[in-house]
């Protein structure tokens, strides 16, 4: 499709299929890309880091090239949905970039060893591309290298990262010039984004905050700049001249392990994708999403939520005062199924360039960037319309949304081999069916629980449902803690939410299966078959250390291991390698 974008002789100026051909085109053109290095903007931005005489000045260039075009390193504000009050946005600050996560950088697992080393020189290798010699590079790279894990140290872990407790830290804009040493002033604020010093702001991790404004003195000059510039190098790597390309792609496949990448091609459709989602996703929808799968799929919600509902009332240890809480919550879900009612695009103009119009791939980025940032911040002011997609629709996956307390089921998902119009009930059930029923119990999941029906923060339990709930959860985690892949062990604090989702969601679908006579066989191993997959270890380390979810193999041994049906099916015994004792089974759900 993309392709065939880019060929549409007769596609309208900024409509979504020029637009697509445009970004296409530039990124193929790799003799432009050459000329036009980092494109006007980045090049201007780079004079200005140069330029600036102490923190302030660098500070406010990188705010000011923030606000235009959404890269930052330093700080980064946005608005975006009010946990305590989801009918409207607020303003949210994000301090530092640190290239790798916090459980990479001090990681003692030789294979994340090994991804530290692959990221240091790939920093290297781009200070090389932009102009420093091997010298250099080797120490500039270290310096900023230091920096990234200095700040990764003070930095939230991957669960905690999911504990709205520890994300939603109220502050007031003015705080601004307090928390960074008048580093950075309330009229620079207003001036660069239009933010008044009362108004409420959300700092997401205080820690790393904390830490980056610990850095911010004049002394730290020279630091900051090599900072920002290797953050913008890593930014437009994909976008501006071919070798920045390469540095970033030897770097991208070490990580994964592989020996060779895509083709280089392939590498500019998936951009195009990742840029330009909900156009290629409209094109996507056209042409291979059934519409008929609407009522299908909103007809399996409804019957996982009924059965969900049911075990809500007859949850022996909830109290009646919580359990119409938690009924009204589920009630009040919303499902998004497909694509949107309304396609973003249709609320801004966009125009990139054809080469044959001296279009360059790095400025088509920038302006789509640039786009983006306005729309961010110009319906500032305006309510929250809870009806706006967040994630592309040709994408193949599924999601709940704790601040809008909805599930959408993309289109992308519901397509063979998860979903089949014309398959066994058993085997839709065991996959679409399941994925269903594990976005539903996010909303119930440790960190969902936090949430009430309208998306807001609160606590709507009582205090002896809470600390029951919070043991049943730890139960979870205990029971998935130090799971074995390949040497690996599971984190069971990390990827706790996703394992009471997905236990939900198959408990749920095997009571369904019960209720219809369905071949409960088929259903658990349509639910094994969508978690069948192959990783090299370079992969597998990371999910272990960043996911929360927990990998496939595991994902499906353990839920089933906890699920009474499937020692009926499979006549499992004490002893046998799937055994897990009655008591030792989880239930929370």
């Amino acid at each position: 499709m993309i392709k065939e974008a880019s060929e549409d002789k007769g596609a309208e100026a900024g409509s979504d299929s020029y637009n697509i051909g445009a970004f296409y085109l530039t990124g193929m053109d790799t003799k432009a890309r050459d000329r036009g290095g980092y494109g006007e903007a980045g090049h201007a931005f780079l004079e200005k880091v140069d330029q600036a005489q102490n923190v302030e000045e660098l500070l406010k260039a990188c705010l000011t090239f923030y606000r235009e075009y959404g890269i930052g390193s330093l700080l980064r504000f946005s608005y975006e949905l009010d946990g305590e009050d989801s009918g409207q946005n607020v303003l949210y600050l994000r301090a530092g970039d640190t290239g790798l996560s916090k459980e990479i950088w001090f990681s003692e697992d030789a294979v994340n060893q090994k991804q530290v080393e692959l990221f240091q020189t790939y920093i290297q290798d781009l200070l090389k591309v932009s102009g420093l010699s091997e010298e250099e590079a080797a120490s500039a790279g270290k310096e900023v290298a230091e920096m990234m894990k200095d700040l990764a140290e003070e930095s939230l872990s991957v669960a905690d990262q999911y504990d709205p407790q520890k994300t939603y830290n109220v502050y007031k804009a003015s705080d601004i010039e307090k928390l960074f040493g008048g580093s950075v002033s309330s009229e620079t604020l207003e001036e660069i984004f239009g933010i008044s010093p009362d108004e409420k702001m959300i700092i997401s991790d205080i820690g790393i905050t904390k830490r980056v404004a610990s850095f911010l003195k004049n002394e730290n000059l020279e630091l900051l700049k090599k900072y920002v510039k290797v953050n913008l190098y890593r930014n437009l790597s994909q976008y501006s001249d071919t070798k920045s390309h390469e540095v970033q792609q030897t770097y991208s496949n070490g990580a994964n392990g592989l020996e060779e990448g895509e083709s280089y091609e392939r590498m500019i459709s998936y951009s195009v994708q990742s840029n330009l989602g909900f156009q290629c996703g409209k094109l996507f929808c056209e042409k291979y999403f059934q519409e008929d799968t609407k009522s299908e799929i909103q007809s399996m919600i409804e019957q996982v939520a009924e059965v969900f509902e049911n075990r809500l009332e007859n949850m022996e240890w909830m109290s009646q005062e919580t359990r119409e809480q938690a009924i009204e919550k589920l009630q009040a879900l919303d499902a998004k199924i497909g694509y949107p009612d309304k396609w973003p695009q249709e609320d801004y103009e966009l125009q990139l360039k054809r080469p044959e119009e001296g279009g360059l791939y790095v400025d088509n980025y920038m302006e789509i960037m640039h786009v983006q940032m306005d729309q961010i911040f110009q319906a500032k002011d305006e309510p929250v319309d809870k009806s706006e997609w967040d994630v592309y629709p040709q994408e193949a996956n599924a999601y709940y949304d704790s601040s809008t307390n909805s599930i959408t089921i993309l289109a992308g998902i519901l397509q063979e081999p998860i979903y089949d119009p014309d398959g066994k009930p058993e085997e839709n059930l065991g996959k679409i069916g399941a994925i269903i029923g594990h976005e539903i119990t996010h909303a119930f999941d440790s960190s969902g629980a936090q949430y009430d029906g309208e998306g807001n923060i609160r606590n709507w339990w009582t205090d002896e449902d809470l600390a029951c709930f919070q043991e049943l959860s730890q139960q979870v985690a205990d029971y998935y803690d130090g799971m074995e892949i390949a040497g690996l062990e599971v984190n069971g604090e990390q990827t706790v939410t996703e394992n009471i989702a997905d236990l939900g969601g198959v408990s749920c679908v095997l009571e369904i299966a019960e209720q219809n006579s369905y071949d409960l066989k088929t259903v658990m191993e349509s639910w094994a078959s969508l978690w069948a997959e192959e990783n090299r270890p370079e992969a597998l380390s990371s999910q272990i250390a960043l996911d929360v979810h927990s990998p496939g193999k595991i994902r499906v041994n353990a839920v089933l291991s906890a699920m009474d049906q499937f020692y009926d099916v499979y006549r499992i015994e004490e002893g046998d390698g799937m055994y897990c004792a009655p008591e030792e089974r989880p239930k929370i759900w």
